[in-house]
């Protein structure tokens, strides 16, 4: 199946749960603002996840896709100045990925980001995420949205 990325996607408007289960959808709560103070609620699925490193901070992006097609990209910026003052050195260096905690940074990414600042932005169609996404990221969401979630092999 294709999508046309002027359109925005077709989803089951049935409002039974479990007809949004199955098509993937859940109750999504993002963390939006100053140090996560707000919470975006929606029904929807998870598409993809980026990560850009620069030298001064790291930028965590996630896109969603809401029950009406419609795309959410939360974004979360935090410093390494930060993350720094944030992580209890004194520990097991061995162990220090785990002292940064979740927050997508690789490590438990089923955690609840802890810190860092965060924004959500709603676009309604996917050429409109290619002025919000970077490139690299832009390709993955098109090829995750375009194809289909599962592919029965009949062999």
């Amino acid at each position: 199946m294709t999508i046309d990325s002027q359109q925005t996607v077709p989803v089951d408007s049935s409002d039974s749960a479990e007809r949004g289960a199955e098509a993937g959808f859940t109750t999504i709560e993002l963390a939006d603002g100053p140090a996560g103070a707000r919470t975006k609620r929606f029904e929807g699925r998870f598409v993809v996840q980026g990560r850009e490193f620069g030298k001064r901070e790291v930028e965590v992006t996630k896109v969603y896709q809401g029950r009406s097609g419609k795309f959410v990209v939360q974004r979360q910026r935090f410093d390494w100045a930060e993350m720094a003052s944030r992580a209890n050195f004194q520990g097991n260096w061995k162990n220090w990925l785990s002292m940064l905690g979740g927050g997508g940074f690789g490590v438990d990414t089923d955690a609840d980001p802890s810190w860092g600042d965060y924004e959500v932005e709603v676009v309604d169609t996917l050429d409109g995420l290619h002025a919000v996404l970077s490139p690299k990221l832009h390709r993955r969401v098109v090829a995750v949205v375009e194809q289909p979630r599962v592919e029965y092999l009949d062999i």
